[in-house]
């Protein structure tokens, strides 16, 4: 009986040790859950992190550029919630750029915190954790269509207000395409960005920069064997006695080649035109415009390195004195194929001033040109890799855009064309079936519905080639003699258009 009472005495330190021992088992489930949660908690707020400075790379934020650093822990300290402990407990946050085995850009963000345990009364420990995104960019190419029609006049002494406004505003969305660089500045270039300018007024002027006005290889590697003795759509140069006296349209006393303008088109003549803007030169040679004017508007402008248009006094074959001039209906700025340097493009938007009447769609069928890979090479506009492969259900990598910028004046509208609406709306759905996504922001100086002297009326194919109206951006009233709105309607667009052509994976 005694040694039974023992027995149960000697049973209570044993309790009070097992009780002890769940007790601080207890205590270190605690911490132990409590660190766990921490670390989920740290790691989600990196993934945030990593996923924005990913984002904010891909569309060239200055504040990612210049402090990545402060940047990510800024998102870290913001996705860890009303935790204080936590908020408390962050030390430091770091981030790391490398390349992926596809050589995209990743980005590397870890961050550490101080857990100290509450319950177990075990010493602080660090908790790290990181977070990798990657930056997939597609290739993008744009073709920028801008209106180079007296709308937007330049005069000698400086820019118009509306000139002054639309290079400002071109050179506001170019920006934004290729974003800032660590130190804020702009970008030059961008792997993934290629970027076309076209200036139409009535044409679009084709003159190939890179050579000299006596030796233009376009004039007969692109045109048909007759395009250079046969004006067309005045027949005016053969009466007056040119071809007798200086042989054909290539010669450098015509006054479009001393002007650095020429212009093609596709078709048996000037008035029954074609708009196929697929087909290189190789594949569909061209016509020649030879559209000569009976006036020319700088005739009295005193200094000749100030002209853009020039005379040629000839003799007709009664031995009477005539003159032939410049075609001003083509810009006095040429097309710009897919460039990657931003200088040089906005170099070109700035070569734009004012020339004739508006006459939107040989930009647009010009800017269908631009992107085209059948003229990528020789047979085209002479790069090797450009413009690439079309990408006409969207399974492919390539990305490709139209963006019209027009001041609608139906006042100044060409009005000698035969083009159709359907004309207009063939050509945006041949850029659909292709791939290309066609946007254009329109100044309204009258309302689009109104064709004035034109054939076609703007809206009603501005409406149907931007889907229904989703992708035109029309700004009317007092807002187009502003900047705002303007650049408002590029920020839309060049948001939209670097969505597509970037996309940010986690992939730790």
């Amino acid at each position: 009986m005694l040694n039974r009472k023992l027995q149960r005495g000697n049973v209570a330190p044993f309790m009070i040790l097992a009780t002890g021992g769940l007790l601080l088992a207890s205590a270190y489930a605690i911490d132990l859950t409590r660190m766990t949660s921490n670390a989920s908690q740290l790691k989600r707020a990196t993934d945030a992190a990593a996923l924005a400075i990913g984002r904010a790379n891909a569309d060239g934020d200055e504040n990612v550029s210049q402090d990545p650093v402060g940047f990510a822990t800024a998102y870290v300290r913001q996705n860890l919630g009303m935790d204080a402990q936590l908020l408390d407990n962050l030390g430091e946050v770091s981030v790391e750029e490398g390349r992926s085995a596809d050589s995209n850009p990743t980005y590397r963000v870890t961050a550490t915190s101080r857990h100290d345990p509450q319950v177990s009364g075990n010493a602080s420990q660090d908790l790290t954790v990181h977070s990798t995104a990657e930056l997939i960019s597609k290739p993008l190419e744009v073709a920028l269509a801008i209106d180079s029609s007296v709308n937007f006049a330049s005069i000698i002494s400086g820019p118009s207000p509306d000139a002054q406004m639309h290079i400002e505003a071109t050179e506001h969305f170019l920006g934004l395409l290729f974003g800032k660089d660590s130190s804020g500045e702009t970008r030059e270039d961008k792997d993934n960005l290629r970027v076309a300018i076209i200036p139409f007024s009535n044409e679009v002027n084709l003159y190939d920069p890179d050579y000299s006005r006596n030796s233009q290889p376009r004039l007969k590697e692109w045109t048909t064997p007759d395009a250079l003795i046969t004006e067309d759509p005045i027949p005016a140069l053969s009466t007056r006695g040119f071809y007798r006296q200086y042989g054909d349209l290539s010669n450098i006393m015509f006054p479009d080649r001393r002007a650095r303008r020429q212009s093609f088109y596709r078709g048996d003549n000037y008035r029954d035109k074609t708009y196929d803007w697929i087909a290189s030169p190789a594949q569909s040679k061209m016509r020649l415009t030879a559209n000569m004017l009976y006036l020319n508007p700088e005739d009295n402008r005193p200094v000749v390195s100030e002209r853009r248009m020039f005379s040629l006094s000839t003799v007709d074959a009664d031995g009477a004195d005539q003159t032939i001039m410049t075609d001003h209906t083509i810009p006095n700025a040429p097309l710009l194929p897919l460039e990657a340097s931003r200088s040089k493009i906005e170099e070109r938007v700035r070569e734009i001033k004012g020339d004739w009447q508006i006459h939107p769609l040989p930009g647009l069928v010009w800017a269908g040109s631009t992107l085209s890979p059948n003229w990528r090479g020789n047979s085209g506009w002479g790069d090797s890799k450009y413009p690439l492969d079309f990408n006409a259900d969207g399974s492919g990598p390539n990305r490709k855009a139209i963006v019209l910028l027009m001041n609608w004046n139906s006042g100044s509208a060409w009005r000698s064309e035969k083009e159709t609406l359907r004309d207009y709306l063939d050509t945006c759905q041949s850029f659909s079936d292709n791939g290309i996504v066609f946007y254009a922001v329109v100044r309204n100086t009258t309302d689009i519905n109104s064709p004035g002297g034109h054939y076609v009326t703007p809206a009603d194919w501005l409406n149907p080639c931007t889907d229904g109206g989703k992708r035109l951006h029309v700004i009317e009233g007092q807002s187009s003699n502003t900047s705002g709105d303007l650049q408002a309607a590029f920020d839309s667009i060049a948001n939209e258009l670097k969505s597509q052509a970037n996309r940010v994976l986690l992939i730790e």
